[in-house]
């Protein structure tokens, strides 16, 4: 089942799924991904595992979407929302 909408995503749930490998899940459940220009560099960051990278970069070519983010959008408040939200959950 495919939920037919983009979905913003931080690094560290979208680095999650990366790091085991299960890009296909989100695959499955959304029409496309969008993450924030500064998401997209805190991935292909020297630190981040080269799993990550290599997993990312079988996904971007068809389902992730890479956007400027402009405050105050719509778009930059959900962002900082969720992000908050994971961070607390930490």
């Amino acid at each position: 089942m495919s939920l037919n909408k983009p979905i913003f995503y931080d690094a560290d749930c979208l680095e999650s799924f990366l790091f085991v490998d299960a890009g296909y899940v989100l695959e499955e459940l959304f029409s496309k991904i969008v993450i924030p220009e500064q998401v997209y560099q805190e991935i292909m960051n020297e630190s981040t595992p080269l799993i990550v990278k290599r997993n990312f970069e079988n996904l971007k070519e068809s389902f992730v979407e890479i956007r400027e983010i402009y405050f105050p959008s719509q778009e930059y408040i959900t962002y900082r929302y969720n992000r908050d939200v994971a961070r607390k959950a930490k």
